[in-house]
């Protein structure tokens, strides 16, 4: 079965935008010493395209090059970072996510 294909989405204010929010892992905002940028995430895709701006979010950027030589890949560096909090917060989002599909 074929999976649709989904809308690849290109947005360079919004990106730029991405290195005024705090950092996804750290919170800590841009500073003279350490920039924010966007990091487009690669989980669970099987293109060697960049992921749409939709599914970007902003890291310090010595995290985002940690990130891209993590020896467990994407998915570990995840696991190995982000907050429990914010991991409750998604997980809670993605069961509403859930609800609201099973109505349409």
């Amino acid at each position: 079965m074929l999976l649709p294909k989904q809308e690849i989405i290109r947005d360079k204010k919004w990106t730029r935008l991405l290195n005024a929010y705090p950092c996804t892992v750290s919170g800590s905002l841009t500073t003279q010493y350490m920039d924010v940028v966007g990091h487009h995430l690669t989980l669970g895709r099987y293109s060697r395209d960049k992921a749409s701006d939709d599914h970007c979010l902003p890291l310090r950027q010595d995290l985002h090059a940690a990130l891209h030589v993590h020896q467990k890949g994407e998915y570990g560096f995840w696991l190995e970072n982000i907050d429990r909090k914010l991991m409750g917060d998604l997980l809670k989002a993605y069961g509403e996510k859930l609800y609201r599909e099973r109505e349409t």
